[in-house]
């Protein structure tokens, strides 16, 4: 590996790293706070899998890809609804 590569792959590493800070400050967390809720959730979904492919009797994960990302857009829409009807709810009390 040459040392522009390396050098390369050290600034990428920082500014992904950055971003990643950026996103906790967003969040109104900490970057050990974000990781761990990371963890939580990929700790959340091994267990969704593994209960699936037990479910299914299904020996290849890949068969539950579909389900997996119906469950995601799902999750996703569920809060994107929620926080819609906040953001009217605020609305309209403030133009009260």
């Amino acid at each position: 590996m040459s040392t522009l590569d390396t050098t390369g792959n050290e600034r990428r590493a920082q500014i992904s790293s950055m971003k990643e800070a950026g996103r906790a400050a967003l969040s109104g967390q900490t970057v050990a706070q974000r990781e761990k809720a990371r963890a939580a959730r990929a700790d959340g979904w091994a267990s969704w899998w593994k209960r699936e492919m037990e479910i299914s009797n299904s020996v290849d994960p890949a068969e539950l890809l579909p389900e997996a990302f119906a469950r995601i857009e799902q999750i996703v829409e569920d809060r994107i609804v929620s926080a819609v009807r906040q953001l009217k709810s605020e609305l309209r009390k403030a133009l009260k």
